[in-house]
């Protein structure tokens, strides 16, 4: 007999539509050439744009929309070792782990083990480099205890096709179990065991997501949609207003109202002081950096 429904009772069909209005608009487009499933539109139309003279429109537009790399990993915090975590970092943290599991005196290759005095810690303490955020990732002590069965058993699928499900659907980033490590206070470390690939042992278990950023649609990306990279980018060299712009966003705080800067003005997970394309190109990287560390 089916089950009368009460007129009180909350739809699930209308939670999920409520969580999906809850999904982190900043979630990127996927990049099929950087994430190996495809061709990119996007990537072919601004591919020609990065040795372009510094502060121009094609320099500009392509920082605006060049792919941006993530990485991501299982881990247990010790104090809860029961708790499987998703963990994000930013490229560079990413691949100073891959860095240094290749690196044979470094020798990260049991980071990920599950037995005691095998297995050590990662730590990763957010603290400032020449003013500004920076995570400094290493290797910890080892392990004196065992990952649990039950751990091992429930190790989620960190797979690229899997991340590319749940990152861009924001069902990762709205789960009580991911955290992302550009939510650390300043100067404050996390000490956590990652956890293996819950598929194949003797693999990295850390997986890569590549994203396009600056408002690029997944049918620009397709070539389904137009996409015309220089449509939307001012030419500073043409805009007497640039910075009056710029001294209001510091003045009132940048929330992404105006076209004439940036989309990742005052994001830590874009701003990369040792990246020659945002440090010495862009012209909003000093503010940028202090609206950073003004915030952080």
């Amino acid at each position: 007999m089916a089950k009368v429904k009460d007129e009180w009772t909350i739809d699930k069909e209308e939670v999920k539509n409520k969580m999906n209005e809850m999904t982190p608009t900043s979630t990127g487009v996927l990049c099929p050439r950087r994430n190996l499933t495809g061709s990119c539109v996007v990537c072919e139309k601004i591919k020609t744009f990065w040795d372009e003279p510094d502060n121009t429109p094609k320099k500009i537009a392509y920082r605006k929309y060049k792919t941006m790399g993530s990485f991501f990993f299982n881990a247990v915090k010790p104090e809860d070792p029961e708790t499987i975590l998703t963990i994000e970092v930013g490229w560079k943290s990413g691949s100073t782990i891959m860095d240094s599991m290749n690196d044979d005196e470094k020798d990260w290759s049991n980071l990920h083990h599950p037995k005691a005095n095998v297995g050590y810690e990662l730590k990763i303490k957010k603290t400032k480099r020449d003013g500004y955020p920076f995570y400094d990732t290493y290797k910890g002590e080892l392990f004196d205890w065992d990952v649990s069965d039950e751990v091992l058993k429930n190790i989620p699928d960190i797979s690229r096709d899997a991340l590319s499900k749940n990152v861009i659907s924001g069902e990762l980033q709205r789960s009580n179990n991911y955290f992302h490590v550009k939510n650390l206070e300043m100067e404050q470390t996390i000490t956590l065991r990652v956890l293996p690939n819950p598929k194949k042992k003797r693999v990295p278990p850390i997986e890569f997501l590549f994203r396009h950023w600056g408002g690029v649609t997944k049918e620009q990306v397709e070539g389904t949609e137009a996409f015309d990279p220089l449509r939307d980018i001012v030419d500073p060299a043409k805009d007497k207003s640039s910075g009056d712009v710029n001294k209001s966003i510091m003045d009132s705080g940048f929330d992404g109202a105006s076209n004439k800067t940036p989309v990742c003005f005052g994001s830590t997970e874009h701003y990369d002081p040792s990246d020659d394309d945002c440090s010495k190109d862009c012209p909003y990287f000093e503010k940028c950096g202090k609206a950073i560390a003004k915030a952080a």
